[in-house]
């Protein structure tokens, strides 16, 4: 037990382990650590061969840093001339490839945006003919599936027939339209989720088959009626002449295909400034961001590496200051602290000997322990860089 444990354990009691008589203590025994310190000639000598084997690994350790430093510099340089290159390409072809697709592109949509509006007038004329055939009747000439005379022949029937023959059409423009909703939300889910959505689209596209068999169904029926009053056929009608009858295949044909061709015309329309967006440079690219978090993590690793090597430049020059002082006849800062700290450390050994057994009957010795503990480390961080500044 030595003279500074007794020190610390003669300070605790006296003071009964008082939070703020605890520096008080510490100081004084710093005073006495420091005025006393002596060096011998054994002391000397391990103390320089001690140093002189430190500054020796720390060098070593300090050129292997440099060497890394080195190493992550040509990364770095490597890696920001590749996302010059990389970039400068991209935005050379691209603008190349944009202004080739831009012209190549421009012809198909051109071509589907007249499709889709002749397509349109169609699709108008032929359920605003078929829903006048169904309602009212089938005109005495033709098969009431295309009569471009049909507004005329509405309107001769009356303002409600007319309207009807107008109107008629746009519930199945709706139906197609929904469908072009129905297929781009598919489409996003088969991008986002892998796992498209098949039921709305399918819902969509029966309805439609249904009205339009219905739709054939009766136009077939009533030019069937129409002729077999006119003495063509001698036959009564019977629902299985459908499948016979040209008309009904002519009415599936024109109305239902036409309208799917029609559903995917307008989505091909709809979406071409979508399709033609411009993307982001440098998110486009999945090699651009590669390199970029690349070069952010290099960055990042170069920052610590040189802060460790600022560390050990400051420990190297510590230390030979130190084997200078030494060599001149002088205790040295560094033996100085080294010496303070063992010596400090033993007082606290002695302090805290009796504080733990000293207020184990205390509700708050705890808590009284762990700020005597926070005091001295703070305390002696700051002494030891008092005397290395």
């Amino acid at each position: 037990m030595n003279n500074y444990y007794k020190q610390g354990f003669s300070a605790a009691v006296e003071s009964k382990c008082a939070l703020s008589s605890i520096c008080n203590y510490l100081d004084g025994a710093y005073d006495e650590i420091v005025d006393n310190i002596t060096i011998n000639k054994s002391e000397k000598d391990r103390f320089q061969n001690k140093l002189t084997q430190e500054i020796e690994q720390t060098e070593l350790q300090k050129k292997r840093i440099d060497s890394s430093i080195s190493n992550i510099n040509q990364l770095i340089e490597s890696r920001e001339q590749e996302i010059e290159t990389t970039e400068l390409t991209r935005f050379t072809s691209g603008s190349y490839e944009s202004g080739k697709a831009t012209a190549n592109k421009f012809l198909p949509y051109a071509i589907g945006v007249i499709i889709t509006v002749g397509l349109t007038f169609f699709l108008i004329l032929f359920y605003s003919s078929t829903g006048f055939s169904i309602l009212f009747d089938v005109p005495a000439a033709g098969n009431g599936i295309l009569n471009p005379s049909v507004y005329s022949i509405a309107f001769h029937h009356g303002g409600n027939a007319l309207l009807f023959v107008i109107l008629f059409p746009f519930l199945f423009m709706a139906v197609g339209f929904a469908t072009y909703i129905t297929f781009n939300k598919y489409q996003k889910t088969k991008e986002e989720q892998g796992k498209p959505a098949f039921g709305p689209l399918i819902i969509i596209i029966a309805f439609t088959f249904i009205i339009d068999i219905i739709i054939g169904y009766k136009i077939t029926q009533g030019v069937y009626l129409r002729d077999y009053e006119n003495g063509l056929y001698n036959e009564l009608w019977s629902g299985d002449m459908i499948f016979f009858d040209a008309n009904f295949y002519l009415v599936l044909f024109l109305g239902f295909i036409a309208y799917l061709l029609w559903g995917l015309l307008l989505n091909f329309v709809l979406n071409h400034s979508d399709r033609n967006a411009p993307t982001n440079p440098v998110l486009g690219n999945n090699r651009t961001i590669i390199l970029h978090e690349e070069l952010l993590k290099l960055t990042h690793q170069m920052s610590e590496i040189e802060t460790k090597s600022t560390s050990l430049s400051n420990v190297i020059f510590r230390k030979k200051t130190a084997l200078n002082e030494l060599t001149a006849g002088k205790i040295p800062k560094e033996y100085i602290t080294k010496h303070m700290e063992h010596s400090i450390q033993e007082f606290m050994l002695g302090y805290n000997t009796y504080a733990e057994h000293g207020m184990n009957h205390l509700a708050d010795a705890e808590t009284r322990m762990h700020h005597i503990l926070s005091i001295q480390e703070k305390w002696l961080q700051s002494k030891i860089e008092f005397l290395n500044a």
